[in-house]
């Protein structure tokens, strides 16, 4: 082929092969590996054992009627830290004593599900969780304003 031939059929053949790449995929189709940052949410609790209430935002979290949650009959709601997390970047939530819990989305599996890493320098090293869309996953343990802090991290779209 001559030079002035091949400029002319490249964009031909780049047309022809996006339209067979809609036509294989469909409307809506997604490439393979194509990784897309995910919506989700950090929830700051403050659980205590001294009598009292469990926030009603939070009775409906199964994970957090189980133990050792369980244990702490009074539940408050902090704050709610909406992320968005692209895959590999880390989003640091600040916390109310100060500290920074990095989230790190590792992975998002064949089978859907998330591949999770979380840290708390000075306190909590790396600590990866798998999780299914909006199944929170819960963590505990740091001292706060009389209690407990929880921290819950729930990931995917559309979850309440």
């Amino acid at each position: 082929m001559t030079a002035s031939l091949h400029r002319h059929l490249r964009p031909l053949l780049l047309a022809c092969a996006a339209a067979v790449g809609v036509l294989a995929w469909g409307p809506g189709a997604r490439v393979v590996g194509a990784q897309e940052a995910v919506p989700g949410e950090v929830m700051v609790i403050l659980a205590s054992e001294s009598p009292g209430t469990i926030a009603p935002e939070l009775s409906g979290l199964p994970a957090l009627r189980q133990p050792p949650f369980s244990s702490f009959p009074s539940m408050r709601l902090l704050a709610t830290h909406p992320i968005s997390l692209p895959v590999g970047t880390a989003v640091e939530v600040p916390l109310p004593n100060g500290r920074v819990m990095s989230v790190v989305l590792a992975e998002r599996t064949e089978d859907g599900r998330f591949r999770t890493r979380v840290s708390i320098p000075d306190y909590l090293p790396s600590f990866e969780v798998r999780s299914r869309p909006c199944e929170p996953f819960f963590l505990a343990g740091q001292s706060f304003g009389g209690g407990r802090l929880i921290l819950g991290v729930r990931l995917g779209a559309g979850c309440r």
